[in-house]
């Protein structure tokens, strides 16, 4: 064809360090049996997660629209941050499964983060050609029930010691008589 291809080409570069900083958080709380409190209750997290391209054909082929000419991670998020809230969710679950305190999820960033890669990895790399390389939780909030609920029985647990229960009575005293 006379040093011209006969078919139209293009070049892609994909970007195959990792990518930081994607955010997410949970729309409503979720639910969190904590057998210390033995009760119900319920959390929200928001901090970033990092991916990174391990086939970048199979994620071209899957994970990139066609008509496009630059994508950002911004421009295809929306599915894989719902796929990402559904792993948290069931990750999250199998922490209370496991007896970890509601109070210790912040703590166990690590575990999260094996928790995450064993629900999402896999489906990830085979179907889109990309895995989680890191979950960071910024924070975890309960909601107003799940506070009260926390209180209470923080609050039992203290006057249930005989020492912290007779301090409280003579401040107690001590704040009538000043009465």
């Amino acid at each position: 064809f006379g040093g011209v291809p006969s078919t139209s080409q293009k070049a892609y570069f994909i970007n195959l360090q990792e990518i930081k900083g994607i955010k997410f958080g949970t729309r409503n709380p979720i639910s969190y049996f904590d057998s210390f409190y033995n009760a119900e209750l319920f959390l929200r997290a928001h901090g970033t997660y990092s991916i990174k391209v391990t086939d970048p054909i199979k994620f071209y082929a899957e994970a990139i629209p066609r008509s496009a000419e630059f994508v950002d991670i911004k421009d295809i998020n929306e599915q894989y941050l719902s796929e990402f809230l559904e792993a948290l969710q069931a990750a999250i679950n199998q922490m209370s499964v496991d007896n970890i305190r509601i109070s210790q999820v912040v703590s166990k960033t690590r575990e999260l983060s094996r928790y995450m890669a064993n629900e999402l990895d896999e489906d990830w790399k085979n179907l889109r050609g990309f895995e989680i390389v890191s979950v960071g939780i910024a924070s975890v909030s309960y909601d107003e029930e799940s506070k009260k609920l926390i209180n209470m029985r923080n609050q039992g647990a203290m006057l249930g010691d005989a020492a912290v229960r007779e301090g409280y009575v003579q401040g107690a005293i001590a704040r009538g008589m000043e009465n």
